[in-house]
């Protein structure tokens, strides 16, 4: 009877051992705590973009304020898809769940956020599998490298950070994400937002660089009709954005800018240069370096940020105005008197020889009375010879009696001398044994009125050469083709090499660019720096 008894009691000890077992387990399954099962029941089903298969999708149901640092050791309900591609969770208790379904192989996902589940049947819509995106997020000034993470709230996704001052956040499902946060295990003090209102793209990189900044700005660029009215695409264009008092209030911002930033739309940083910053006058000049400009769109905008006690000045002339785009020498005539500088790497700066400052096109220019600026001797300014393009505003004020030169390297190209009949633009090619004019007539109105006129020239070994007067066509040579002679010597600004030919009036905004600017891209540059701005748009 003892025997007997002894083969009744072990059956019965090892059900209490198992049903410890579930209910220890049970306390740590997504969705609550204690013992008791929900009779939720979740079921839905994924697609493919490339047809795919269906099978074998890891799907995950988990709290939508699940934290993947701190809640790691809470059990997730886990499932795989059958081969239509349909999944089911059961005895789920009520509550808030995401889902988040992911082919590892494919490397895609998806998410289906704030889902309300309570003691019944949930069918959610069928979503379909697409390719990860990632955000890129600055992390605080204190943080700990052994134990602290960055993570998005409610679904599995956490990284390590470490002393780059700047974490990626890899594999992320497209979507909209309320909030990325800060924090280290075992520390729930240490919590900190990161990024909120995140837009994750399929294959793209959502950058969260300034969610410390205060202030914030779209501006959109409009190259419809109705704005700067180009059709064509043009990269890597400077941007010119003009701030007043009447579309920016300076009292937000640091004394000299230093705390302004750009961005595209997604938040990737753009590179900008403070030409003019001036509190007193409530008015402001900054180039920003756009990498494509849509033509024929009103839609895309840029993002301007400020408003940030710790930031330090970030603006960069040399990454707006890269040499590897092009550019050969820019200068924006905006010093106080004085040398003028290069914004581009090549550093030539120009010589001054009696100009002073004045009123320009884009906040200050120099004033030339039989005077000049010599720049660029023996420098990259000096050896273009297949392309070139020179541009710049100018305004005269005086009526020429005599032969007047504006922009001049002679033995090279000389975009603009003018007298009382005519105006002309001059190059040398190779093979001539003079120099070759493009002539047109005066510009209606320009001499002694005090306007300003935004002049380009340009040429192209086997097209020829044009000039263009406020962003139009106005003449051509495209006789004499051949590629440009080189000459080592000093371009000039207001007269020639041996002096003379004195130009009387204002020049702003010179650029020299070994390259051949299309028409959209010198339309553009009218059509944005003139004094009513046709491109921005501030909303």
């Amino acid at each position: 009877m003892a025997i007997k008894e002894h083969k009744m009691k072990l059956p019965i000890a090892i059900i209490i051992i198992v049903a410890s077992l579930i209910q220890c387990s049970l306390q740590r399954v997504a969705g609550g705590s204690g013992s008791d099962v929900g009779n939720g029941r979740v079921t839905g089903f994924v697609q493919t973009a490339d047809s795919g298969s269906l099978a074998k999708v890891s799907v995950i149901l988990l709290p939508s304020d699940y934290n993947p640092v701190s809640d790691d050791t809470i059990v997730l309900h886990n499932t795989e898809t059958n081969a239509d591609g349909s999944y089911e969770f059961k005895n789920i208790k009520p509550g808030i769940y995401n889902v988040v379904a992911s082919k590892y192989v494919a490397g895609t996902k998806f998410m289906i956020r704030n889902i309300v589940s309570g003691d019944d049947d949930i069918a959610l819509r069928t979503e379909t599998l697409l390719a990860c995106g990632a955000i890129k997020v600055r992390l605080p000034d204190t943080i700990n490298t052994e134990t602290g993470f960055v993570y998005i709230p409610g679904t599995p996704i956490k990284f390590p950070v470490d002393v780059s001052g700047e974490a990626i956040i890899s594999g992320v499902p497209s979507g909209n994400y309320p909030e990325i946060e800060y924090c280290e295990k075992g520390n729930q003090i240490s919590l900190k937002p990161l990024a909120r209102s995140v837009v994750v793209s399929p294959g793209d990189t959502s950058y969260e660089q300034f969610f410390t900044w205060q202030n914030k700005k779209s501006l959109y660029l409009n190259t419809e009709p109705s704005g700067a009215d180009i059709t064509g695409n043009i990269v890597a264009f400077p941007v010119l954005i003009r701030l007043t008092q009447s579309n920016f209030d300076f009292s937000q911002a640091h004394a000299d800018g230093s705390d302004i930033r750009f961005s595209k739309a997604n938040g990737s940083p753009l590179a900008f240069e403070i030409e003019q910053w001036d509190v007193a006058g409530q008015t402001a000049s900054v180039w920003v370096k756009v990498d494509t400009v849509y033509g024929g769109n009103s839609t895309q905008f840029i993002q301007m940020y400020w408003g940030n006690q710790r930031a330090k000045n970030e603006s960069n002339g040399k990454a707006v105005f890269d040499t590897a785009n092009g550019f050969a020498g820019v200068w924006h005539l905006n010093e106080v008197n004085g040398d003028v500088s290069d914004a581009t790497v090549n550093a030539g700066t120009g010589k001054n020889e009696g100009t002073v400052t004045g009123t320009g096109a884009i906040g200050n220019g120099r004033i030339f009375d039989r005077n000049r600026i010599s720049m660029g001797a023996n420098s990259p300014l000096c050896t273009m010879s297949d392309s070139i393009t020179v541009s710049g505003w100018i305004m005269s004020t005086q009526v020429p009696d005599s032969t007047v030169s504006v922009i001049r390297h002679a033995g090279n190209f000389t975009a603009l001398q003018f007298n009382l009949y005519h105006e002309w633009t001059s190059f040398w090619t190779v093979d001539s044994t003079g120099y070759s004019p493009v002539n047109f007539p005066l510009w209606a109105s320009n001499f002694g009125n005090g306007s300003w006129h935004y002049f380009t020239a340009r040429f192209k070994a086997g097209l020829g050469c044009f000039v263009y007067k406020d962003g139009m066509l106005l003449a051509q040579n495209l006789t004499d083709t051949a590629r440009l002679k080189t000459n080592t010597g000093a371009f000039y600004l207001g007269s020639t090499e041996a002096g003379g030919e004195y130009y009387v009036g204002s020049l702003d905004e010179v650029r020299i660019e070994r390259a051949y600017r299309s028409d959209d891209w010198i339309k553009l540059c009218y059509m944005n720096q003139k004094s009513q701005d046709a491109l921005v748009i501030f909303k």
